[in-house]
């Protein structure tokens, strides 16, 4: 259920919106000002509802781990043709690691949305979001620039191979390195914004 969750797109397309509407209305209606005169220094605005939207992601991350675990024992436990019925059994590290590369392609989606929503609309940051989506799916089967696309190191993880530890610790840096760079570009931008 977690990997179908991934498939679908629905979450990223609702998370996009969610933090398109949190900075981009905000800077659209001039709300963002009331912030600005109290706190003053934009970094911390920026830092901060980026860690706010971190914080929520992680949330509905291990809400939807226990909702799937709900489910296969209440649902699926019943029917030995589709589930096993074993909690623990020898997938149980391709699962683990599936479930945190979604986290960490979750908080890539947030870092890269914050970014888009200082200069985009909240629609059209999820316009924007829903065609890089698709790219990054197309990126993720071509070889040579696969590596550049979040999307394959879910595929990597998902396929069950020798390299879920290795595909896993390279898209923590990954996501480390994405952070960072989308989180210093957009508190640049922000700083030299006419608000």
């Amino acid at each position: 259920m977690f990997q179908m969750s991934q498939s679908m797109f629905i979450f990223n397309v609702i998370l996009s919106a969610i933090i398109g509407r949190s900075l981009a209305s905000e800077i659209e209606n001039k709300s963002i000002r009331l912030y600005i005169n109290q706190i003053g220094i934009r970094k911390l605005i920026y830092g901060g509802k980026e860690l706010a939207l971190l914080i929520f992601s992680v949330f509905i991350d291990i809400l939807l781990v226990l909702t799937s675990i709900v489910f296969y024992y209440a649902v699926l436990v019943h029917n030995p043709n589709v589930a096993s019925g074993i909690f623990y059994d020898s997938n149980v590290s391709m699962e683990v690691a599936q479930i945190i590369c979604n986290c960490m392609f979750w908080l890539i989606t947030i870092f890269l949305v914050m970014l888009m929503a200082t200069r985009l609309k909240t629609l059209v940051c999820v316009g924007v979001y829903m065609i890089l989506y698709i790219i990054m799916n197309l990126m993720s089967y071509i070889d040579g620039i696969k590596y550049l696309s979040p999307l394959h190191y879910i595929v990597v993880t998902s396929s069950n191979s020798s390299q879920i530890a290795l595909s896993t610790m390279i898209f923590l840096l990954y996501s480390i390195c994405a952070g960072i760079l989308f989180t210093h570009i957009g508190i640049r931008k922000i700083e030299k914004m006419d608000l």
